[in-house]
C-alpha cells in the first residue's frame, strides 16, 4: 500500500486540525485498514485521532487532531496504512 505525506501541522492550545486531506492506495487490495498514533500523549492522545473515509471513495481520508486539553509541546504523528499483507507509514510533527 502506499500513504500520500501530510505535511507539518500547529495550531493553537485547545484547538483541533483539520480535516487534513490524504490519500491511500492499494493496486492488491482494496481493503486497507487506516490508522493513526502520537508519539507523545500528553499532547495528543491516540483517541484525539480520528481518520475518516471522503465521500466518493478513491482511497481518499481526512484526519482530524484534537489536542488534550490545556497541553502544549510537540509531538509526532504517524498514520499506517495496511492490506493485512504489507504496510506504509507518513510520519510529521
Amino acid at each position: 500500500p502506499t500513504i500520500s505525506t501530510i505535511n507539518a501541522q500547529s495550531t493553537n492550545e485547545d484547538t483541533a486540525v483539520g480535516p487534513i486531506n490524504f490519500t491511500v492506495n492499494d493496486i492488491d487490495s482494496a481493503s486497507l485498514t487506516v490508522s493513526a498514533s502520537s508519539s507523545d500523549q500528553g499532547v495528543v492522545a491516540n483517541a484525539g485521532l480520528v481518520v475518516s473515509p471522503v465521500n466518493g471513495g478513491n482511497g481518499g481520508r481526512t484526519l482530524t487532531i484534537t489536542p488534550v486539553a490545556n497541553a502544549s509541546g510537540t509531538t509526532q504523528i504517524a498514520v499506517q496504512v495496511s492490506d493485512g499483507t504489507a504496510a506504509a507509514q507518513t510520519v510529521f510533527c
